[in-house]
């Protein structure tokens, strides 16, 4: 994320400003916690679990990020709904992924600039997440049930065997 010749001028205050004086800032949520030692990060302060709590400052710088990070929402929302090629998995080759996602990118940069960015296009991008969290349920839970109907035949099996083998025992004492 480094600025480009002639960006250096551009004078940026925040976190890490020092440190990463040639570099751009990341917004980022509370999971990325520890991205912070490689790259220069904006993120909301985690409250530690059984530490003291935020103070006010720090809770009101929280929700002034998390106020902006809903911009970075409403735009893969956006992102998501003009172009399916960004909401689906990519099942073309590799080569020609990073072209067609920057295209999609510029391409959802000048929409923007034509019709700003809306609540609709953030929570469209909240729908994707939930539909991607129920596919990853839908999937564990058929593999689950797939686990479970291998161990139900392996049982079955067993038992058969067993009873296959009990059988002529009992038989020749007659």
């Amino acid at each position: 994320m480094q600025k480009r010749p002639g960006q250096d001028t551009i004078n940026v205050q925040g976190p890490q400003a020092d440190r990463y004086q040639h570099d751009w800032a990341v917004l980022v949520d509370k999971g990325y916690q520890g991205l912070q030692d490689e790259f220069r990060t904006i993120q909301p302060k985690k409250g530690a679990a059984r530490g003291p709590p935020l103070t006010a400052d720090e809770r009101s710088e929280s929700d002034r990020i998390s106020h902006d990070r809903v911009q970075v929402e409403n735009y893969f929302g956006r992102l998501k709904k003009l172009w399916g090629v960004c909401s689906h998995k990519w099942t073309w080759d590799r080569q020609t992924y990073n072209m067609f996602f920057r295209m999609c990118v510029a391409l959802t940069n000048f929409r923007v600039r034509c019709c700003p960015l809306r609540r609709e296009d953030g929570e469209y991008y909240l729908r994707y997440e939930e539909r991607l969290i129920k596919l990853g349920l839908d999937i564990e839970e058929a593999k689950r049930l797939k686990r479970q109907q291998a161990r139900d035949s392996r049982r079955a099996r067993f038992v058969l065997r067993t009873r296959a083998a009990i059988r002529p025992a009992n038989t020749s004492n007659r």
